[in-house]
């Protein structure tokens, strides 16, 4: 949750919330927006940004962990556009915008969003985008503009003393996010100025479904010990590369424009190493070289949840440690207002069985005043932890990066 708070004496809060959960749903947007086109680079920078923060991420967080950078990266750059000065740098700097306008940022978020919702009809992904604003406040005419122009926000001015605001985001948030995320508020604090929300909603189908009858307890090793999990399997031709440090397949959904891929690190090795050495560069290059395997694979079911309370202190380590900072300018946001973030949240929730992939992540932001030769089926046991990462396979956006080390927690 992105707060912002006032620099006088009053302390006035703005969570801004990102909401990704892959499931059944309809459109959300009814705006048409310009046909911009999604920019390699801007890809390329976007997905640096997924992994360094996944990164950072790992070094604290031992068991299972998902994030959705595509969620988190859309919240941030709307926030961008209200920052100014030395703040604005650093956001810049996190994103991995050094070097480009914030109006090419701008253009390929709106890409984004246009576009990757209608790449595949067997595929659903929605992404929305919500401000509600205290009603005593005036929003900057720019930001207002390129939040309706570039991100098809929905700008709500309200009343925070009204419980009913309460009741009106949780329903946004329960309703894009096909319930599966009920909540993200409790109440609004007299010193909370705004609300800023991005959902984005997705569910895949495997394009090579796993049948329930073959799905039988097998061992998983987990960090404290062997654990009877049910795996699910298939005997198909997966995209499939290996070499000394990991196993990596591709599994994916509908007409193969959206991929999960499940990376195994050999037995000497474990995600944390692995996802060390993985960064945006060296994952678009593995990609290039898997070949079509016939393999019988052997995959976890897995339902898991994961909540990041604060993203503050990596968020700071990758460079926008001042919009933190009662120094902090985001004077682009509202008329005679000063503000800063004092806390980024970040929920998210994922379930994998033989049909496919549900997923969900809410982000808060908050800002305060402040192919080999096959002669018989290879096999892939991913019976210990692992790496997954969810993608758009022609532009390269990453939609979910996670990793399990014990398929039974929940």
């Amino acid at each position: 949750m992105i707060k912002f708070l006032l620099k006088n004496k009053w302390f006035l809060f703005f969570p801004v919330l990102f909401i990704l959960l892959t499931a059944c749903g309809t459109k959300t947007s009814s705006q048409v927006l310009p046909d911009y086109k999604i920019s390699e680079d801007m890809i390329q920078a976007q997905n640096d940004f997924s992994f360094e923060l996944f990164h950072h991420l790992q070094e604290t967080e031992k068991e299972n962990m998902l994030i959705s950078p595509l969620s988190i990266y859309m919240n941030l750059s709307m926030v961008y556009n209200g920052a100014k000065g030395e703040t604005k740098s650093g956001i810049q700097i996190t994103l991995h915008q050094k070097g480009f306008s914030p109006e090419r940022l701008n253009q390929n978020q709106a890409a984004l969003l246009k576009n990757l919702t209608a790449l595949d009809s067997s595929v659903t992904l929605d992404i929305a985008n919500a401000v509600w604003y205290r009603n005593s406040l005036t929003l900057k005419k720019n930001f207002s503009e390129i939040n309706k122009n570039y991100y098809q926000t929905t700008l709500r001015s309200s009343d925070f003393n009204s419980p009913a605001t309460v009741d009106e985001i949780n329903d946004w948030v329960k309703e894009k996010t096909n319930a599966k995320i009920e909540t993200i508020i409790e109440e609004i604090q007299p010193d909370d100025l705004m609300f800023l929300l991005n959902a984005v909603y997705f569910k895949g189908k495997w394009t090579h479904p796993f049948f329930k009858e073959y799905t039988h307890q097998r061992e998983f090793n987990t960090p404290s010990g062997k654990k009877e999990i049910p795996f699910m399997f298939n005997n198909d031709k997966y995209a499939y590369a290996e070499d000394q440090n990991f196993q990596v397949v591709e599994l994916p959904y509908g007409k193969e424009r959206f991929n999960m891929y499940v990376f195994l690190p050999s037995p000497e090795s474990n995600p944390d190493d692995l996802g060390e050495k993985l960064d945006a560069k060296s994952f678009s290059g593995l990609i290039s070289k898997m070949k079509k395997t016939d393999l019988n694979l052997y995959l976890p079911k897995w339902e898991a949840f994961y909540t990041a309370e604060n993203l503050q202190n990596q968020l700071s380590s990758m460079g926008m440690s001042l919009a933190f900072e009662n120094q902090a300018d985001f004077s682009s946001l509202f008329e005679n207002q000063s503000a800063t973030i004092s806390q980024v949240k970040h929920k998210t929730y994922i379930k994998v069985d033989e049909e496919g992939t549900e997923a969900a992540a809410v982000t808060s932001t908050g800002i305060v005043v402040t192919s080999m030769p096959v002669h018989q089926p290879k096999e892939l046991m991913i019976n210990r932890p692992f790496l997954y990462i969810i993608t758009e396979k022609d532009s390269g956006t990453i939609l979910f990066i996670g990793k399990i080390t014990d398929p039974s927690k929940s």
